[in-house]
């Protein structure tokens, strides 16, 4: 589900900032079946609470880049690229999500 992009049940929000979208933990959950990105998305929000998507997306970013460096990323030179490497990958899999594991709504952090 692309949020920017109009759908036949929901308004566009493309004129949204992604400072202006909310992420909100559903129902806190085991990290078992989770992909790596979800796994740091769900744990940021139980510690952090709602976080506006684009502050999310940064931090699991971070967190997903580190790990890379750990495993062994830096041999192949992703330090030249930082997290944001991970960036996009990680938006789209916080907006695929959205209604199972988070929401995503326009409003503020509580």
């Amino acid at each position: 589900m692309n949020l920017f992009s109009r759908s036949p049940n929901k308004p566009a929000l493309s004129n949204k900032s992604s400072f202006d979208l909310i992420v909100r933990l559903i129902e806190p959950l085991a990290s078992a079946g989770l992909s790596p990105i979800e796994r740091l998305a769900v744990l940021k929000l139980k510690q952090e609470g709602a976080l506006p998507l684009e502050l999310l997306a940064e931090r699991v970013a971070t967190d997903l880049y580190h790990e890379e460096l750990r495993n062994g990323a830096w041999v192949v030179d992703i330090g030249f690229f930082g997290n944001r490497l991970f960036v996009p990958d990680v938006i789209k899999e916080i907006q695929q999500r959205n209604g199972s594991l988070w929401k995503i709504e326009e409003g503020k952090p509580l």
